[in-house]
């Protein structure tokens, strides 16, 4: 008994390790720690927006009953909240808009590919890009391949935001295969690509 709950406890705390791992690299070297479980840590790695904006209750007219008495009418709740972006991600996008103004220097269709109205990402995937350093380049590619976009928006969010960093790294590199109709492609690609570098090294002892 001892045995198993000690295995038990070490394949949660190895999980744990793992995913306070990869939202290290996600998050460039920060995360937020707790005694929480992972989703709790992970969430806390992206701070909400600011909700702001008035609640109006709006008195409703009497309602003039028969016998000629007026009865109350329930009041009319207009909500104007609307979320604001808090500090820190104000200066990721602040970044993100100074390098995206360069970036459309060298690609003058960079507006048009990038605002495409059939392009979905998560927040946590947008909040990446804005971090990255090549960010405007990977949000030209995600405008010019619209099926990676949309496996992204089908993914758990922090999952998302990690591929997100791998396939930038990759295409810093210029290792990331274009034109690909989705994350499956995207996926066999780099796989292959990784075989083969593994027979060269193979092959060349």
């Amino acid at each position: 008994m001892i045995k198993v709950m000690e295995d038990e406890y070490g394949q949660e705390r190895d999980e744990y390790r793992e995913l306070r791992d990869q939202i290290f690299e996600e998050n460039g070297g920060v995360c937020v720690e707790s005694t929480d479980d992972g989703v709790d840590m992970a969430i806390a790695t992206y701070p909400p927006a600011d909700i702001r904006g008035p609640i109006v209750t709006v008195a409703g007219r009497g309602i003039l009953q028969p016998d000629g008495g007026t009865e109350a009418a329930q009041p009319t709740i207009e909500s104007h909240e609307r979320l604001v972006p808090g500090r820190e991600l104000k200066d990721d996008q602040a970044l993100y808009r100074r390098r995206a103004a360069a970036f459309a220097q060298q690609r003058p269709d960079f507006s048009a590919v990038v605002s495409r109205e059939d392009i979905r990402i998560p927040a946590t995937v947008a909040a990446t890009v804005y971090r990255l350093r090549n960010g405007p380049e990977f949000a030209f590619f995600l405008g010019q391949n619209p099926g990676v976009a949309s496996d992204l928006s089908g993914m758990d969010p922090l999952e998302a935001s990690i591929l997100t960093r791998e396939m930038a790294r990759a295409l810093e590199n210029d290792e990331l295969p274009q034109d690909v109709s989705g994350y499956a492609e995207y996926r066999a690609a780099m796989n292959r690509r990784e075989q083969l570098r593994q027979s060269r090294r193979a092959r060349n002892g």
